[in-house]
């Protein structure tokens, strides 16, 4: 990577015109324990566009968390016989619905 880019890894990325981030847990893929959501908070201090959680979501409330205040807009889980995929604004009118 070019370091004479200003703002380094993250200044190449957006000055490549990067819209999103994927955050994949390879060390949680496949667990179904959950995201490392103090990892998702964190990147909002690093990267300025939003971010995609994969890896470790085992139950609804793991996708609901990811999304809680932004953190990561958008969060993918696949269990090996479907594939999901939402955003937050997906999941808020799902859980709306299921309160209701």
């Amino acid at each position: 990577m070019d370091e004479s880019v200003e703002g380094g890894w993250k200044g190449a990325a957006e000055a490549r015109g990067v819209v999103e981030m994927p955050l994949t847990f390879v060390d949680r893929d496949g667990t179904m324990t959950a995201y490392d959501f103090e990892l998702i908070r964190s990147m909002r201090v690093f990267i300025d566009v939003p971010s995609i959680a994969t890896g470790g979501a085992g139950i609804y409330s793991h996708l609901m968390e990811a999304t809680k205040d932004g953190d990561a807009p958008t969060v993918a889980a696949f269990t090996g016989k479907a594939k999901i995929a939402h955003s937050a604004p997906d999941i808020r009118a799902r859980r709306d619905y299921v309160r209701s």
